[in-house]
């Protein structure tokens, strides 16, 4: 068995924790409760990626490894360059070169897991976890009550659509949106477009059917009209 995913995956993992411990010893130039959420984010997704990377197997999962990776570049660009930020850009820049390399070509299943869920329900679920550590990045001088009822709803939905509860995906069609708005006025300008967009992709993606059916499931063989009488040829 090649070692290749699996050193990748621990290299994506790496930067995931140097990147949490990072925000965590020097925020800045993110307010501690800003470097807070999004440290959880970092760790959250890192544990998703890892688990998707070495058991799951799946196509998303090198793309939202990239994602992840790219995305914590970022948080540790913005700041100081301290030794966690330093072994963060480190590890990352090297997962980047295995995630976008061949080594993953034979690895990871080039077709759709036929009983997996639709690629837009798997996105529309990772963006909902992903308000938690957007909050943060679109409000780095503190988060107001308004940011943290949107990333604790981000939370609730992504385990109630996760769980296929059906009273979630009206949630997120009709509450999500006032929440993101709300969330979007306590920020400044960048991070107000930020919020805006992922409120409105999300409350978009809930109307696909296939965020419907991820939560009620067609019948495979929907029952006939019952017939009265006996039928013909049984005598």
């Amino acid at each position: 068995m090649t070692r290749a995913p699996f050193v990748i995956a621990s290299l994506v993992g790496a930067t995931g924790l140097a990147t949490a411990t990072h925000l965590a010893v020097a925020a800045e130039p993110f307010a501690a409760s800003s470097a807070a959420v999004v440290a959880i984010g970092a760790v959250l997704f890192t544990l998703i990626t890892v688990v998707g990377l070495t058991l799951v197997r799946g196509r998303w999962t090198r793309r939202l490894a990239i994602i992840v990776v790219v995305t914590e570049l970022g948080v540790v660009a913005v700041g100081n360059l301290e030794p966690w930020a330093g072994l963060a850009l480190i590890f990352g820049l090297t997962a980047l070169s295995g995630l976008t390399g061949r080594w993953l070509d034979a690895w990871v299943r080039q077709r759709p897991s036929a009983t997996g869920p639709d690629p837009l329900a798997v996105v529309l679920l990772l963006g909902l976890l992903g308000l938690v550590p957007a909050v943060g990045i679109a409000a780095p001088d503190g988060l107001d009550m308004a940011h943290g009822l949107l990333g604790a709803a981000g939370i609730l939905l992504t385990w109630a659509y996760g769980k296929a509860q059906p009273w979630s995906l009206w949630t997120i069609r009709l509450v999500l949106p006032f929440l993101g708005v709300a969330a979007a006025m306590a920020s400044p300008a960048a991070g107000a477009a930020l919020l805006i967009a992922a409120a409105g992709g999300l409350t978009w993606l809930s109307w696909t059917t296939s965020a419907r059916i991820a939560v009620q499931p067609l019948l495979d063989d929907p029952p006939g009209p019952r017939r009265s009488g006996t039928p013909r040829g049984a005598l």
